[in-house]
């Protein structure tokens, strides 16, 4: 099969965030509940199964026609994207713990390095040719939420520190870009194209994994911590609000892009609700852990729909060529 027929944008690798993120969830709701336990544990094998597969068909599609991977990397809003497969790789890292020590070294070492160098080699760029007030979409959350990641799996190993300068990182990013990109949603013609509303659920996942990495540097769901959470929640409602913006698309590889939002304010309360006596955050974390479990099943059902298509019309041009 030529790997024009299935392109995979570097957008792809959002299935894997979302399904690895929820697998991380359902295993950490309750030690103790086996069947908790063993849905997260099928779900983190199964991103590493998608991971797998779409590395060598993006590694196909590279090798076939190189120059269309470029043109992603230097466009502004795709190039942001390819934070992607960093983000994938750091929660595939904190998935492999704690049985795969050494393999979920190796993943958190390249996730960690990838991430820094490319937030770098972003905003040098743009720092050095400028970038147009239309392409400051929440895409350019993506490479931040890669460095705040990299502590949930980077304190399990026992590099702490290199944790806390990668956060620092997505934490000082977050606070510069976040009113840049308000600003173009707001003030900016033209508005957010219909296609690219699912960039909007990064509004929710950078303070809610921002959220995550500090519980997980901190210990405990502190007054920092309280805070960013609460940020993500009130992001949730005011995306739900926004409901219009992209309602009546069809069903494509970008709308992956709402799986992790869903599944990182899961992880958030979830957290805070073990940590806090106040039911409201076991009620939240349940919730929204509902939530986050129907978005990547209904996502796995649309792309499941849309392969099928695919297949099927691939095969009827193939036999009319044939004939």
């Amino acid at each position: 099969m030529r790997p024009s027929s299935f392109p995979i944008p570097v957008a792809s690798f959002a299935s894997v965030i979302g399904i690895v993120a929820l697998g991380l969830d359902w295993r950490a709701t309750g030690p103790s509940g086996g069947a908790a336990h063993a849905i997260g544990n099928s779900l983190v094998a199964l991103g590493a199964l998608v991971f797998a597969v779409l590395l060598i068909l993006w590694g196909m599609r590279f090798a076939a026609k190189p120059s269309e991977v470029t043109v992603e990397a230097r466009n502004p809003i795709t190039a942001s994207l390819f934070a992607t497969i960093v983000i994938s790789t750091s929660l595939l890292a904190a998935g492999a713990l704690p049985r795969f020590v050494a393999v979920a070294a190796v993943l958190w070492a390249i996730a960690t390095i990838a991430g820094v160098a490319l937030v770098v080699q972003l905003f040098a760029r743009w720092i050095e040719r400028g970038i147009q007030a239309f392409e400051l979409t929440p895409a350019l959350y993506a490479p931040i939420v890669g460095n705040a990641t990299t502590a949930f799996a980077g304190v399990q190993l026992g590099f702490g520190e290199i944790a806390w300068f990668s956060y620092s990182v997505a934490l000082a990013m977050w606070l510069s870009v976040g009113p840049v990109v308000l600003y173009r949603l707001m003030v900016v013609e033209p508005r957010l194209p219909r296609r690219m509303a699912p960039q909007l659920g990064l509004l929710i996942s950078s303070p809610a994994v921002l959220a995550g990495g500090w519980y997980a540097l901190n210990g405990s769901a502190d007054a920092v911590f309280k805070l960013l959470a609460f940020d993500a929640l009130f992001m949730g409602f005011l995306v739900l609000r926004l409901w219009r913006v992209g309602w009546g698309e069809p069903f494509n590889v970008a709308m992956w892009g709402w799986t992790f939002p869903t599944a990182a304010l899961a992880g958030a309360f979830g957290r805070a609700s073990r940590s806090l006596s106040d039911p409201i955050y076991g009620v939240l974390g349940w919730a929204t852990l509902d939530i986050a479990t129907l978005t990547v099943i209904l996502c796995t059902l649309g792309a499941v729909r849309g392969w099928i298509r695919k297949i099927v019309s691939v095969g009827a041009s193939a036999t009319a060529h044939d004939g």
